[in-house]
């Protein structure tokens, strides 16, 4: 059985994509993984991170933060470390990799 070769790419494609998409911190760091697949799973794990401490400012800002929790001050800090990093990619990449 033969396998026509755009449906080889298709699969080829669609099986990094969902690599990518469920190890994003794994692929964003090998070397040999194509320079795009890596800079969507670095831009995935920091979308993520940014999220996470965005919901710790909101906990820390509802009075629902658990024991041991950063404080604010220290949580509000890395967010704003993170969205510039973010902001700096979006102005370089001109928006291209924001979807």
């Amino acid at each position: 059985m033969s396998t026509i070769p755009f449906v080889e790419a298709a699969a080829t494609t669609f099986a990094r994509a969902l690599v990518t998409a469920a190890l994003p911190e794994v692929i964003g760091n090998l070397e040999g993984v194509p320079y795009g697949a890596r800079a969507r799973a670095n831009e995935s794990v920091l979308r993520a991170r940014i999220a996470v401490l965005e919901e710790e400012q909101h906990a820390l800002l509802r009075g629902v933060a658990g024991p041991g929790e950063k404080d604010f001050r220290e949580v509000s800090v890395q967010l704003r470390a993170l969205q510039n990093i973010a902001d700096s990619l979006e102005e370089i990449l001109g928006g291209a990799s924001a979807s």
